[in-house]
């Protein structure tokens, strides 16, 4: 098998400290040049950085490599402050990878996750040319329409808000889609009825 020695470098957005901002899973397909699904054979702890060899099954956006084939991806070392990153071998994850602003012939990793069947038929709805705007509920007020998001410059015609309650089947599994009205093409925020019981989404 032929090994790729192009190498992909793992960053995680922080707010504070080590801990991960809030996106919805279609924040992070869309923002990303590549998106496919991969499984780790090998890790090599350098320090500052730790070595993984991926073999690639998928490619779910873009186009990485070909299914099994396979490259070296970085991620953080024993030495960063958060922590080393992670990955065991023979687990199936996704992966959502960006080039690196500084160094362009670099993929920037910037997160993974445990590659789900439902994850994955998710994907097949998401539609990039809508925006996921994540928000706050106000303070004792449960519904799903009042939430407090984040100025933005786009059009709400473009643009689906939710909130960031992560343990709502709705943010885990719905997907912003444009649909046609009357009015037009118009993003709407759509959760399947067979996933969820709680439809919470707004």
């Amino acid at each position: 098998m032929h090994f790729s020695a192009t190498l992909l470098v793992v960053c995680f957005s922080v707010t504070l400290g080590c801990y991960p901002s809030v996106r919805h899973d279609q924040e992070k397909f869309c923002d990303a040049r590549y998106v496919f699904v991969g499984v780790p054979r090998r890790t090599i702890d350098q320090g500052a950085d730790r070595a993984f060899l991926v073999t690639v099954q998928s490619n779910l956006r873009g186009f990485i490599r070909y299914p099994g084939s396979s490259l070296y991806i970085y991620g953080f070392g024993r030495w960063n402050s958060c922590g080393a990153t992670v990955l065991q071998h023979g687990r199936q994850y996704i992966f959502y990878v960006n080039r690196d602003g500084l160094n362009p012939r670099k993929l920037s990793f910037s997160t993974h996750e445990v590659s789900i069947r439902q994850a994955l038929n998710k994907m097949q709805n998401y539609d990039c040319s809508c925006d996921v705007i994540v928000g706050n509920r106000r303070m004792n007020d449960f519904s799903p329409i009042n939430i407090e998001a984040p100025p933005t410059d786009g059009s709400p015609r473009d643009q689906c808000f939710v909130t960031h309650d992560s343990w709502s089947c709705a943010f885990r599994f719905g997907y912003c889609a444009r649909r046609w009205t009357p009015y037009g093409s118009v993003c709407r925020y759509h959760v399947s009825q067979t996933n969820c019981v709680d439809r919470n989404a707004a």
